[in-house]
């Protein structure tokens, strides 16, 4: 072998080295904002975002905190755990939605975000104890989707957290449907709203001053196009109150809710298009799924 020939097979080699090195950072994107403890931290809180991009299952896991400013202080984020969900039937894909046929739902194992809360706010010692009391008038609740409902009656479990504390259902007769979300204190159901054969966008919620606070701190929600969503949320749901903004066309809704509501701060399962209780399953085409659930700390 020429001296020419090594050469060019060392640079190769170190080429491939450094390849391999970029390609194992970028599946590790785990970030914390601040090493340091966030003694005015106020509340905890944890997100899901779920997506298909190249029709690939992804989902992300975040645990963060913030104050009543209202702001995010500090995060632990860019968790991927897409290998922690079990995808249950086959999972098939309209571009970027993924097929939900009633046969098909997924499956996925959450870190333990209570103990990741306390890393980033210790003096939230409420977050050991394995549950929190939650007050959804100093911590935020909210869960978003883009969706399409199949022109069927069903149940329409999009998202069952039960073994957290809530669960997401869009029960529809086909032509209409209704926004219920479960939680530990009570129910919120929407009216009805025009299943729209091109798709629907929705954010539900508590607490909407922290919920704009964290989309702007966080990014995401572009597929709300009404801009409105954000003023409707930081001016009408507060409080007691919980609230809905549907598009398209745009309408929203809000009613009053139980003050506190329960919450495992623990590891758990959840289901994406099924429910335990029931058996029921989504009939539709989902394109993203954000949930985004928080305690206030003791």
């Amino acid at each position: 072998m020429t001296t020419h020939q090594q050469r060019s097979r060392r640079l190769l080699l170190l080429s491939s080295l450094i390849s391999a090195l970029l390609l194992t950072l970028s599946f590790t994107p785990v970030t914390r904002a601040d090493e340091n403890p966030n003694p005015n931290a106020t509340w905890a809180a944890w997100g899901l975002a779920v997506d298909f991009p190249n029709q690939q299952l992804r989902v992300r896991f975040a645990t963060y905190v913030g104050d009543e400013t209202p702001q995010v202080l500090d995060s632990i984020s860019g968790q991927d755990i897409t290998s922690d969900c079990t995808v249950h039937g086959t999972l098939t894909f309209d571009g970027d939605y993924a097929i939900f046929d009633g046969q098909t739902y997924i499956e996925c194992e959450l870190p333990n975000w209570g103990e990741q809360a306390a890393i980033l706010a210790p003096h939230m010692a409420g977050f050991y104890q394995g549950t929190c009391d939650c007050s959804p008038s100093a911590s935020p609740f909210w869960i978003s989707a883009d969706l399409v409902l199949d022109p069927v009656a069903a149940a329409n479990p999009v998202f069952d957290g039960s073994e957290v504390g809530f669960t997401f259902n869009l029960p529809s007769n086909g032509s209409s449907a209704k926004t219920r979300v479960t939680q530990s204190s009570g129910t919120f159901l929407s009216p009805a709203w025009t299943v729209n054969p091109n798709g629907n966008r929705m954010l539900v919620g508590r607490y909407g001053p922290v919920v704009e606070a964290i989309v702007s701190h966080f990014g995401g929600l572009q597929y709300l196009t009404d801009s409105r969503w954000k003023e409707y949320f930081t001016t009408q749901v507060t409080g007691n109150k919980m609230g809905q903004w549907l598009e398209s066309p745009s309408e929203y809704w809000r009613t009053s809710m139980a003050p506190n509501y329960t919450m495992n701060t623990g590891s758990a399962t959840v289901q994406i298009g099924y429910e335990t209780s029931t058996g029921n399953m989504l009939h539709g085409k989902l394109r993203k799924l954000r949930v985004d659930p928080g305690c206030r700390g003791s």
